[in-house]
């Protein structure tokens, strides 16, 4: 076994919010199928493009959003380990 250990008495180490381009990027990852469905449904964009580009806009934004999130877990410092007796 290895990594820390949560001795009783002790906190978890929190981790901190979303930043401001972490949550813009996570509204746009949610919004990009509805305004893509509705622009080639209503413009002269195909539909099928559409799709193809929502398909893709997601699987980029959504491991841009990813990446923020593991970079903000990584840097939250482990709890300091009391000496043992």
């Amino acid at each position: 076994m290895s990594g820390p250990v949560l001795q009783p008495g002790q906190l978890r180490p929190t981790v901190p919010p979303p930043g401001p381009v972490e949550t813009v990027i996570g509204v746009a990852a949610g919004v990009i199928w509805p305004i893509m469905i509705v622009l080639g449904v209503f413009t002269s964009l195909s539909l099928g493009t559409a799709i193809v580009i929502a398909i893709i806009a997601s699987i980029v934004l959504n491991q841009v959003k990813r990446t923020l999130r593991n970079q903000r877990r990584a840097s939250i410092q482990p709890p300091a380990t009391p000496p043992m007796r």
